[in-house]
């Protein structure tokens, strides 16, 4: 499903589209509006301002990240969110060197690029926390090969106990 960026007026679209995956929040939302059936702009707008507040919610990311200005650099980033290949791999597949990778993502994003990867997985991960989604889910859908891999990576980024995480993900990430 596809939805529209402009769900409030005075709303500006973003520059790209964002990939948001399965978001527990915005599903029940979106069923919900579509079992109500609203036929009125009067009706229509409580669920558009619902689906806003989630969509804000969820759209921020808690750990930012820059994407290399290096042309091939950049597209590797695109892959390496998408699989779960090695930084070898990844740099053989768009013919560069593990170090040229290396020094471009510390040049231009601040981060080594394992580092980087963490960063932009985790935001993924927290936007499907936030929006309702289970510790487990989060984990696979954002590349992490276990929950307890993604518990002890946010544990580390945040400085939260990852106990505290696997308690409830989504109160200690809304309230921190």
């Amino acid at each position: 499903m596809v939805l529209g960026p402009m769900l409030e007026d005075g709303v500006v679209p973003g520059p790209r589209v964002r990939v948001l995956g399965v978001v527990p929040a915005l599903v029940d939302v979106m069923t919900t509006s579509l079992v109500a059936s609203p036929t009125t702009s009067e009706q229509v707008l409580p669920f558009r301002r619902a689906i806003g507040r989630v969509l804000d919610s969820i759209s921020r990311p808690r750990f930012p990240v820059v994407y290399p200005e290096h042309p091939a650099a950049r597209r590797l980033a695109r892959d390496a969110l998408r699989t779960s290949l090695a930084l070898d791999e990844l740099a053989l597949r768009h013919r560069m060197s593990a170090r040229q990778v290396q020094r471009i993502f510390v040049a231009e994003t601040g981060w080594p690029f394992s580092r980087w990867r963490v960063r932009a997985r985790l935001n993924s991960a927290v936007s499907h926390l936030v929006g309702g989604g289970d510790v487990t889910t989060a984990a696979r859908l954002s590349g992490f090969a276990t929950r307890a891999g993604l518990l002890k990576a946010l544990s580390r980024e945040t400085g939260l106990a990852a106990e505290e995480l696997a308690r409830d993900a989504r109160s200690v990430l809304v309230t921190a």
